[in-house]
């Protein structure tokens, strides 16, 4: 069932699925962007990849889609720079990746 105690439930499900699935060998998990979807939507998709990166050490996390219209351009941006910087989401994202995305950043001020 949807409502706060069944949509925590299945972030907690999710959660223990990413970490079996690491602990299975699998290489990656992509998570999509849902808005206004009921039950089992992920509407921050950011926040909660944040999150699997503190929990997990190997498997690679990303977003499979971002809703773009939904959000402010250069907030997603600093958002999803700041994710990528600051975690080990991406180990094998380099020095000159990292500028590009920053560069994207500052493109839009």
């Amino acid at each position: 069932p949807g409502g706060p105690t069944g949509d925590s439930h299945g972030y907690a499900d999710y959660i223990d699925y990413v970490r079996a699935a690491e602990r299975l060998g699998f290489h990656s998990v992509f998570i999509v962007e849902h808005h206004f979807t009921g039950h089992a939507q992920v509407s921050a998709s950011l926040n909660l990849l944040s999150y699997l990166a503190a929990c997990t050490k190997r498997i690679r996390l990303g977003t499979a889609v971002v809703v773009l219209p939904w959000h402010n351009p250069v907030l997603l941006a600093e958002r999803a720079a700041e994710t990528c910087v600051s975690l080990p989401i991406y180990p094998e994202l380099s020095d000159d990746q990292v500028s590009a995305v920053i560069d994207a950043v500052n493109a839009f001020k």
